[in-house]
């Protein structure tokens, strides 16, 4: 994974987070690649991606590990992180967000 040098990102222990704004079906296979021992909870957030894009939302949630957490209008990357961990937070109350600044010259 390539970061900017000024990239900020917030890790849960035993979480991962992934924001989607309108997926290819690529992203299926790359969802199905994770197993339940990989982390002890999963959560897409669909950032508005709307009617077109349910289909690849509800395969990822019927085949996947991951649970979707969905809304109608885009708002933006950061909004749909804020979304995830704040649903994160409530259902998993014991994870443990903490929030690194990364620093990387790799570009």
């Amino acid at each position: 994974m390539y970061l900017h040098e000024k990239c900020c990102f917030i890790t849960f222990v035993n979480a991962l987070l992934i924001p989607i704004y309108e997926p290819t079906e690529k992203v299926l296979p790359f969802l199905s690649e994770f197993q339940p021992g990989d982390f002890d909870c999963f959560l897409v957030v669909d950032d508005g991606s709307g009617a077109k894009y349910r289909h690849i939302f509800d395969d990822v949630s019927a085949q996947t590990v991951f649970e979707v957490l969905s809304y109608e209008e885009n708002k933006g990357k950061g909004f749909a992180l804020k979304t995830g961990i704040a649903a994160l937070l409530k259902k998993y109350p014991d994870l443990d967000p903490t929030f690194k600044k990364r620093h990387s010259s790799r570009r």
